[in-house]
């Protein structure tokens, strides 16, 4: 994007957020009295929803073509940068394996070292252990996983309850222990 464009839009971007700033440092202690003063909010609600569709329809003169660019670039790149990903899984995948086998030698080695019946037998076991360590430029952390077994025996303090699952109960009439069900009003409004 050219800076003459930027430098326009943030024009337009600052004027109306000059406006909105004002209007809402008046509005923010005022306090609907009648039906006339509600009338009122109503239209300058209405004005509020005109005004951001009108900025939102300008973002979007502005960006969706710097969106498509930018999606025709990363199509681009996506399938080769895909393959060296997936290259780079495989070969880290066989570092790790060969580090995992080396590391179970060595323990096989130290239980035949610990289980000697001598303490030649006993040297020669530990004399097999070898160093483990990555090549020159890469790393290894050892990171825990875990994966469920049994759902039901994971503690209910280590449990999160699923809003969907009880936000679709609560729609079917279902009552949901230890859920409060209120109403709220949700006010809608058009543009002016």
């Amino acid at each position: 994007m050219s800076d003459d464009i930027f430098n326009l839009a943030k024009q337009e971007a600052d004027a109306q957020l000059a406006v909105v700033s004002e209007w809402s440092s008046l509005i923010q202690d005022f306090e609907i009295q009648n039906d006339e003063q509600q009338e009122q909010v109503a239209g300058v609600l209405r004005d509020v929803k005109k005004r951001s569709s009108q900025l939102e329809e300008r973002r979007k003169e502005i960006t969706v073509p710097l969106n498509r660019a930018l999606s025709s670039v990363n199509d681009l790149f996506r399938t080769p940068r895909s393959k060296f990903d997936a290259l780079e899984a495989v070969l880290k995948g066989k570092i790790a394996a060969y580090l995992r086998r080396k590391s179970d030698e060595n323990s096989r080695m130290l239980r035949e070292a610990a289980a000697a019946p001598t303490a030649a037998l006993a040297t020669r076991a530990i004399a097999q252990v070898m160093p483990i360590a990555p090549p020159q430029g890469v790393s290894v952390r050892q990171v825990t996983k875990f994966e469920i077994i049994d759902a039901e025996a994971v503690p209910r303090d280590l449990c999160s309850p699923d809003l969907d699952k009880i936000k679709f109960a609560l729609s079917t009439g279902r009552e949901v222990p230890g859920v409060r069900v209120f109403q709220e009003s949700v006010v809608a409004a058009r543009k002016a």
